[in-house]
């Protein structure tokens, strides 16, 4: 499957901070999107906000294709 981005995470790492929810500009509960690995809404947007404060950085947004 072909995408242009998209968020993925590595959750071992993730200490549920909340940061990442509270910067979401659509409102998403990304912690809770990103328990599968990546955030897969249609609402979102590809912004990378939650990546750009997470602590820990263990959100990044990957661009091009998904294998």
């Amino acid at each position: 499957m072909d995408t242009p981005a998209s968020l993925t995470s590595k959750r071992i790492g993730c200490i549920g901070c909340g940061k990442c929810d509270r910067a979401c500009p659509m409102s998403l509960p990304v912690q809770d999107l990103l328990a599968g690995g990546t955030v897969a809404d249609a609402e979102c947007i590809q912004c990378a906000a939650c990546a750009d404060v997470c602590p820990k950085g263990v959100l990044r947004l990957r661009m091009g294709r998904m294998r």
